[in-house]
Parts: C-alpha cells; sequence; structure tokens
C-alpha cells in the first residue's frame, strides 16, 4: 500500500458488508474485488456515468456509498439493476 491515495481509499470505503461466503469484508474490497487491486486508485478517482458521473471517492465521502455498493453487487452478480 504505497500510494497514500489507496490507503484513503481504505478510509472512506470502510463500511462493512455481510456477504455470506465472501471473502470481501469492507466497501473497498468489494471494488477491489470487481475492478482489481490494481485498478482500485484509477477506479475511485475517476468519474462514472454509473455513478451519476460521480467518483467513488465522492460517494463515499458524501456518505452516500450505497449507490456504489449497489452497482458493484450488479456487477459482480451479473444482476445489472434487477
Amino acid at each position: 500500500m504505497d500510494d497514500p491515495r489507496l490507503k484513503e481509499i481504505y478510509k472512506v470505503a470502510n463500511q462493512e458488508l455481510m456477504l455470506p461466503g465472501e471473502n470481501v469484508k469492507t466497501l473497498a474490497d468489494l471494488a477491489a474485488a470487481v475492478v482489481g487491486k490494481e485498478n482500485l486508485v484509477d477506479f475511485f478517482y475517476q468519474p462514472n456515468k454509473a455513478l451519476n458521473d460521480k467518483t467513488p471517492y465522492e460517494l463515499c465521502k458524501e456518505g452516500k456509498s450505497d449507490l456504489l455498493e449497489l452497482k458493484l453487487m450488479d456487477i459482480l452478480t451479473s444482476a445489472h439493476g434487477g
């Protein structure tokens, strides 16, 4: 964890998740599982159309991480809003 932005991601996206059978403990872990840990910094600091053109980092800082969690879970489970 050399990049200070990665440390900041784990600080703001530390919401605990209850996912049975998964090795995912926090929202940051969920994001890493979906986009890959090597892409986590880029993912968290780039605006995303699926997040209303906000960055995941902004959503977490604003306390609106539920939208991020929903979109990541859609990707992980292939539900895509269903």
